[in-house]
């Protein structure tokens, strides 16, 4: 069992990472710390965690230098939707070898 100076000297680690933007990492110390403990408070400060976290194309155009394509950020935002719903989105390709047999 973790004690709660554990946990906060964990949290205290989890927020220097952040401060580092080593996004993986920090992802992966929330996971243990998940496996140790499954308070509320840790299960939340990780949602906040991801929520802030940039999508895909935004990660991609600050890397690329260029301002994010609005259709794509609503794409994804469409399928983080779907998913968080535990619905699978079809695949567009799927529609196009149907139609290419029909």
């Amino acid at each position: 069992m973790l004690t709660w100076r554990i946990v906060l000297a964990v949290q205290a680690y989890i927020e220097f990472e952040i401060s580092e933007r080593e996004y993986d990492r920090t992802r992966q110390l929330y996971e243990r710390l998940l496996d140790r403990t499954k308070h509320l408070k840790v299960w939340v400060s990780f949602a906040k965690f991801e929520a802030a976290m940039p999508s895909e194309e935004e990660a991609r155009a600050q890397e690329e230098g260029r301002e994010p394509d609005p259709d794509r950020l609503l794409e994804e935002t469409k399928q983080q939707v779907l998913r968080s719903r535990g619905e699978v989105p079809v695949a567009r390709s799927f529609w196009l070898v149907q139609l290419c047999f029909w």
